[in-house]
């Protein structure tokens, strides 16, 4: 049986200068993970920076307002919206241009119901008929936006939200009612 040798000076300075480049790096990442709050990094030639994240915009408001209204999105024959019931009316957000588990921005919804929502969310339909179909539904959603964001009889809630997605579309209203005779 071989006695443990005990490592010489050259040795044991060699080791502690490892040990120590191990706990720069460690307390170096800690410090880059604090520093970017868990976002993603990118690494310049000599220091890390955070990369720069897309906050999606939201607005509540904007989504609660799909609820009682007419399904927009129009897209199958037994459209709950054409049966003037308005119950399972939410929502839809744009598929395009996301990634997976990743949704659009409020601005880019429409209203649908239960129906049209599960067509354009999880049948085989081909990717451009379904972007048709939200793109000309998204036409007649900034339209009803406009006539909300400027009509009296809407909830201020509802006119805030409206103006809220016309401004981030650029897309003011067209009319004022209040001008009109």
């Amino acid at each position: 049986m071989l006695a443990a040798r005990n490592p010489s000076k050259r040795e044991q300075r060699r080791r502690d200068e490892h040990d120590a480049e191990k706990q720069r790096r460690k307390d170096g990442l800690r410090a880059a993970l604090v520093a970017t709050q868990g976002r993603a990094a990118s690494m310049g030639p000599a220091q890390l920076t955070p990369a720069a994240k897309d906050v999606p915009a939201r607005n509540p408001a904007l989504l609660e307002m799909a609820q009682g209204r007419p399904c927009l999105l129009i897209a199958v024959p037994d459209c709950h919206g054409m049966r003037e019931d308005t119950s399972t009316t939410v929502a839809c957000h744009q598929n395009q241009g996301k990634g997976t588990s990743q949704r659009r921005p409020d601005q880019y919804s429409v209203w649908g119901c239960r129906a049209c929502h599960t067509w354009y969310d999880q049948s085989g339909a081909p990717r451009e008929t379904k972007r048709a179909r939200f793109l000309t539904a998204h036409i007649r959603q900034v339209d009803h936006w406009r006539y909300i964001a400027t009509s009296k009889a809407e909830p201020e809630r509802a006119r805030r939200a409206a103006q809220w997605a016309l401004d981030r579309l650029n897309a003011t209203p067209v009319f004022d009612l209040e001008a009109a005779p």
